[in-house]
């Protein structure tokens, strides 16, 4: 099945077919119960192309049912579905992970905050040279992935500071 959700995605530059394939992929992987069946649908590669096709992500709706994607695989991650997004063959190729890396810094917090749920599920469930790849790839290509992390935590820390001492000047004022 998964194999004509990308025939169909390659096929039309068609805006309504292309939503209507991530539509239905993203209901697929919601709706699969058992980890059997995830291994059937992730193992063929498929869902690698469905993660590295070059969907408009500038229009919400494709970016939100990726994202949704990304965050339904990620809460039924284990050691052994992780390694089936992982392909060492193809220059090490890891969409899921590359495809959250796209998003952790985004404008809109649910966007941002799926997108580090999914780097840390993976982040708990790979195996050791998974992590390996992780790091060189972290390094390699210049995101310096938790550098953002970093950065992130204290602009939030900042601005918990400024609201902490706005809340104590009213107080003060009120008294």
């Amino acid at each position: 099945m998964m194999s004509e959700m990308v025939a169909a995605a390659r096929m039309s530059p068609d805006r309504r077919i292309l939503l209507q394939v991530v539509q239905t992929v993203s209901i697929v992987v919601q709706s699969v119960e058992s980890d059997t069946s995830l291994r059937y649908l992730f193992q063929g590669r498929q869902m690698d192309e469905i993660l590295e096709f070059g969907f408009d992500f500038a229009d919400e709706e494709f970016l939100y049912y990726y994202v949704s994607i990304m965050k339904t695989i990620a809460l039924r991650l284990n050691t052994d579905l992780v390694s089936l997004f992982y392909d060492p063959r193809k220059d090490h190729s890891f969409p899921l992970y590359t495809g959250a890396l796209r998003f952790v810094d985004h404008p809109d917090a649910i966007v941002s905050a799926a997108a580090r749920n999914v780097t840390l599920s993976i982040y708990t469930t790979a195996p050791p040279y998974m992590l390996e790849y992780i790091g060189r790839r972290t390094e390699e290509d210049g995101k310096h992935f938790f550098d953002r992390i970093v950065d992130i935590c204290l602009s939030a820390r900042e601005g918990l500071d400024v609201a902490i001492a706005d809340n104590r000047n009213r107080n003060r004022s009120a008294s």
